[in-house]
């Protein structure tokens, strides 16, 4: 993804989840916690 479509705000970057998340909260959450984030 590129930086500048990243939803940045002042006190974070925001993420947003889809309809996944609601179906299968721990399928989400085994995708989440393999996800390695790093500031540019």
């Amino acid at each position: 993804m590129e930086p500048a479509k990243l939803d940045e705000r002042a006190d974070g970057l925001y993420l947003h989840f889809n309809y996944h998340t609601q179906i299968d909260p721990e399928i989400v959450f085994a995708v989440l916690s393999r996800l390695s984030l790093r500031s540019f």
